[in-house]
């Protein structure tokens, strides 16, 4: 379409090329806004000392029209939003806190309790799938547990990658479309956009309406503070992690590897929405390697597909 664009264009001589040049002063005034703008950019977030892995500093609150809420704590407005300010940190409902944040000294794997043998991993452009090579960090995720108000079921938790460690697997919006994804905390372009709030960074991990049949494996729902009837599973039909509205049946259900500690667990709340009638699968146990499954038959019949 470019290049047809362009024959035409020649074709009616060089003076439908021509556009008005123009003056200098305008070039070296733009060129000068533009570069205060990127300036700017680099420097707020030194300035603001936005997120970081182990703290969130970005409130979720807003302070273009008034100032920030006094209930949230130490504050500073940085365009339009509250910050925690004076090395406070977020808390979970978006207040400043000096409580440490708590990283769980286990690393994981997180396993399809419908399809055990495929693990999920992120790609190098930030997105969720499932494989079932699992042999290096792509496919290992950290859990990071920020300070929640006493009570809080289920209390958001922040999931790292392994090999992205300044990035948590959360949802982002287009469209009402709910895509998961793993982008660092710190905001997109080497952090110089804007840093996101802690909720929309957290995620939560709920009990399965279904029993598990390994025992000391719990099966593991994943949902959203922000969007907390939707959770994270994977169709039969493609290895994208995808999200589905209350319960997706056993293709939304998760084990962790090695199993959380019996104490988390047993906390773990359960799930208690409306459950999955239609295309639920089976729950295979967490000692099931390899077997046939509906998508290797998937794999037959689509043998052009490329699957990772």
């Amino acid at each position: 379409e470019r290049a047809t664009l362009r024959s035409s264009l020649a074709q009616r001589g060089q003076t439908a090329w021509k556009v008005p040049c123009p003056p200098r002063s305008l070039i070296k005034a733009t060129f000068s806004g533009v570069m205060r703008l990127v300036v700017l950019a680099v420097s707020l977030p030194a300035a603001f000392g936005g997120n970081a892995r182990m703290c969130i500093v970005n409130t979720g609150g807003t302070c273009a029209v008034n100032t920030c809420a006094s209930w949230r704590g130490q504050t500073d407005c940085n365009g339009g939003r509250c910050f925690c300010a004076g090395g406070l940190c977020a808390t979970t409902d978006g207040k400043c806190t000096a409580n440490p944040y708590n990283e769980l000294s286990q690393a994981y794997e997180i396993r399809n309790a419908r399809w055990p043998e495929y693990y999920m991993y992120i790609t190098a452009t930030g997105s969720v799938k499932v494989s079932k090579d699992h042999n290096d960090e792509t496919s290992k995720f950290t859990v990071v547990e920020p300070p929640s108000p006493a009570g809080t079921a289920p209390p958001p938790r922040l999931l790292y990658s392994k090999h992205w460690p300044d990035s948590t697997v959360h949802v982002m919006t287009h469209r009402n479309i709910l895509t998961p994804t793993c982008q660092r905390v710190t905001g997109g372009l080497g952090g110089l956009m804007n840093d996101p709030a802690i909720q929309d960074l957290g995620i939560m991990l709920l009990r399965a309406p279904k029993p598990s049949p390994t025992e000391n494996r719990t099966l593991v729902m994943f949902s959203f503070p922000a969007h907390a009837s939707h959770y994270l599973y994977v169709s039969a039909a493609s290895w994208d992690v995808s999200t589905h509205e209350n319960d997706p049946g056993a293709g939304g259900y998760w084990y962790f590897e090695p199993p959380l500690s019996q104490q988390m667990q047993a906390a773990l709340p359960a799930y208690t929405g409306p459950q999955c009638s239609w295309e639920c699968g089976e729950v295979a146990g967490a000692e099931l390697q390899a077997h046939a499954t509906w998508l290797s038959l998937i794999a037959v019949i689509f043998p052009l597909r490329v699957f990772h």
